[in-house]
């Protein structure tokens, strides 16, 4: 992931069938480890380690492609970008196709006294930051259809969920993992950041579910209007790669949201960022240099969400020259909050101006404008 700059004047998880196949996705460096924006080091899940089954992958993040092209890509394992990170509370959920070089191994595994050799395995998760977390399986759930065993966590408890589909060939339902944490350690980042060559291998018939699986997890952002200062942009995925980008830049027209995060109807904060240009989050830094910082202090943001709601916020810290992320992070418990972020300096400078919003109302919004066609282009 990435924090946004510029100059100042957008899942479900893939199955596994095998499919044609081209070329690789370059993965952004939120796969491989790296800053965010010169901020601080993040903790994102960056290789999957179990020993007993010669499984050993890079992991990139579930949203490289745009919905609905986003499934499972081939030769790594994925994280969905709406559950947690491993250094997080909550549950991080892993998934990648039963193929060989993949899952393959934990599905076989699975198939031998219904799974029961599993229960007790070891799975190191790395992340990007250099640590190691390591976790011990305790259920195995074959056939499985939903999300429950990522679901019921006591507050502040962290489980690690595997996925994977229930044959090579794809099907209609998964094997789903779950592990408890069991120690973490301090690794060589160059150990914990393999490379990673994500492979397109989408089948030309996907079999469908009888009864989809819903993803437990707040629907994500797609729009963001701030009317006092003419700002309404399409919000797409902080993941999203689009090819001939420059690593770790920010896309242009469009608001991205950084994926570490929350989204509008969860408790936390809801992050979200763009260049500080024409026609993009430029006003907003224009604002910040008036006297008494033009008002930003009290301005209503709304945010759409992909079900059709819109959430209000109200701004109440404007932060103009920020150099880490205790805006976001420092919430009261059950505190809604949004952060907004943009550059006041051209190509990823240090500090950023960041506002900081608390939510006020949540209420439905007609589904034809929630979700403005998203365009986002690579910046020159």
């Amino acid at each position: 992931m990435t924090a946004a700059c510029g100059d100042a004047a957008p899942t479900t998880a893939g199955g596994g069938s095998p499919g044609t196949t081209s070329g690789p996705i370059a993965p952004p460096p939120s796969a491989r480890g790296g800053l965010v924006g010169g901020f601080i080091p993040v903790g994102l899940a960056s290789r999957i380690v179990i020993p007993d089954l010669g499984i050993d992958i890079p992991i990139v993040s579930s949203d490289l492609e745009p919905p609905p092209d986003n499934y499972g890509l081939c030769d790594v394992a994925q994280y969905l970008t709406t559950f947690s990170q491993p250094g997080d509370p909550g549950t991080t959920y892993l998934y990648a196709h039963s193929q060989p070089g993949m899952f393959l191994p934990l599905y076989e595994a699975s198939t031998r006294a219904d799974g029961a050799e599993l229960v007790g395995d070891r799975v190191d998760v790395y992340t990007s930051d250099g640590v190691r977390h390591s976790y011990e399986v305790f259920e195995v759930q074959r056939g499985s259809t939903d999300f429950s065993l990522a679901e019921g966590l006591a507050p502040g408890e962290r489980r690690l969920v595997l996925q994977t589909s229930e044959s090579p060939t794809g099907g209609t339902t998964n094997l789903v993992v779950a592990a408890r944490p069991v120690g973490d350690e301090l690794v060589d980042p160059a150990e914990a950041n393999p490379e990673a060559h994500p492979r397109v291998c989408r089948p030309d018939v996907i079999p469908e579910a009888t009864e989809p699986p819903v993803v437990p997890t707040a629907p994500v952002a797609t729009r963001i209007v701030v009317d006092r200062f003419d700002v309404d942009l399409p919000i797409v995925s902080g993941d999203l790669v689009v090819a001939g980008n420059a690593e770790g830049y920010p896309l242009c027209d469009v608001a991205q949201y950084l994926t570490r995060y929350r989204q509008p109807a969860e408790a936390g904060t809801a992050y979200l960022y763009a260049h500080a240009r024409e026609g993009m989050f430029l006003p907003l830094l224009e604002a910040s240099a008036r006297p008494n910082e033009g008002g930003l202090v009290g301005t209503q943001v709304e945010v759409y969400t992909e079900d059709a709601m819109r959430y209000t916020y109200e701004i109440f810290k404007v932060q103009p020259s920020s150099t880490d992320f205790s805006l976001a992070d420092i919430v009261p418990a059950g505190e809604q909050r949004l952060i907004i972020q943009t550059s006041i300096g051209p190509k990823g400078t240090v500090p950023k101006l960041v506002l900081a919003a608390r939510l006020i109302t949540a209420s439905p919004a007609d589904p034809s404008i929630v979700a403005p066609g998203a365009r986002p282009r690579v910046c020159e």
